[in-house]
């Protein structure tokens, strides 16, 4: 085990800053990115930002969504990063208080407890991750949630076992701090914009892709594969016209390959 000293003055504020700015860098790129794949799927600016501007607020949360439920990839990535948001300052805080006297405290928790604690989260994305896209995306979300909080899990045991001695609070470990910053680093800043980028250029639809009966001037009722904006009662109410600049509603849909265009890199 490596030494164990306090933090030089002042660095928590910088690790702080540091995070708020990860957190900041990962939020952008989820908002960004349905954008940029609806503008790489259409093929122009003007179609993309009245797609947009169709979906709405309340349609956009949900193509996002969508999205994050439907790349394996992403989901495992945003799911880790979520997970391991949560700082083991507050669980200092509480040894702290107990440490001082505090009565009106809760007793410290059992080591069965601390670790049923820790497994919460990668049993719970393992359990999405097998309902969504099946057994070896269960383990993988499972084993890099465990992996990715490894380091704030050990500190969170640290300051429990220390809790239930009623010895003071530990100082941090520098050495597992130190790992715990590059894991959220590499994670935020190359392995999520990779994979938002493989998301943005696969040639997938943004949204649902079907096959419609359209009709329009001059060419009558004819089959049209149209990407969904919004579903009515007899089918697509608003949607894109593949290939086109045309918005459109369709009737009598079926499903339809949402591999629109060919990816960036075929």
């Amino acid at each position: 085990m490596g030494p164990v000293t306090d933090h030089a003055p002042g660095s928590g504020h910088t690790d702080i800053a540091r995070n708020k700015l990860l957190r900041t860098v990962a939020i952008a790129l989820v908002l960004v990115f349905p954008f940029l794949k609806v503008l790489y799927t259409t093929g122009d600016s003007e179609i993309a930002g009245e797609v947009v501007r169709l979906h709405g607020p309340s349609g956009w949360a949900a193509v996002i969504l969508d999205n994050v439920l439907s790349y394996p990839a992403l989901f495992l990535t945003l799911f880790v990063l979520i997970s391991g948001s949560a700082s083991v300052l507050s669980t200092a805080a509480t040894v702290s208080r107990r440490v001082l006297g505090r009565s009106d405290e809760a007793p410290a928790p059992s080591a069965a407890v601390t670790v049923l604690l820790v497994l919460t989260a990668p049993v719970l994305g393992s359990l999405w991750a097998l309902v969504l896209f099946g057994p070896l995306w269960a383990i993988a979300t499972g084993s890099a949630t465990l992996i990715f909080r490894m380091p704030s899990d050990a500190q969170r045991v640290r300051y429990a076992l220390a809790a239930r001695r009623g010895s003071p609070a530990p100082r941090v470990h520098e050495r597992l701090s130190a790992v715990g910053k590059a894991l959220l680093h590499v994670l935020a800043l190359v392995v999520l914009p990779l994979v938002v980028l493989y998301v943005i250029f696969d040639g997938r639809a943004w949204e649902t892709a079907r096959l419609c009966n359209v009709e329009s001037v001059g060419e009558g009722t004819h089959p049209a594969v149209i990407i969904e904006i919004e579903r009515g009662s007899n089918g697509i109410s608003t949607g894109w016209r593949v290939g086109t600049k045309d918005i459109v509603s369709g009737t009598g849909c079926v499903e339809h390959d949402d591999h629109i265009r060919k990816a960036l890199w075929d």
